[in-house]
């Protein structure tokens, strides 16, 4: 991580907790427990097929603060 922050001019590092990145955390735990060391995916496995679905449609829903001030 050194290596990298001294050859870059400006790096920014932001953490995001694994609650608002499910996907991406189900896949790193996959990769963590397969023991043939795998991880390249040519399409979404299935146990991340369910989490996708449910951030397409939360994406797709309008958000909260809009609806209640459209009704105000």
């Amino acid at each position: 991580m050194k290596q990298v922050r001294q050859r870059a001019c400006e790096i920014c590092f932001k953490h995001i907790h694994r609650e608002a990145n499910s996907i991406t955390n189900r896949l790193a735990k996959m990769v963590i427990n397969d023991p043939a060391g795998g991880g390249i995916f040519h399409s979404p496995p299935l146990q991340v097929w369910s989490l996708m679905q449910q951030e397409h449609l939360t994406l797709q829903s309008p958000p909260l603060v809009a609806i209640i001030a459209g009704e105000s």
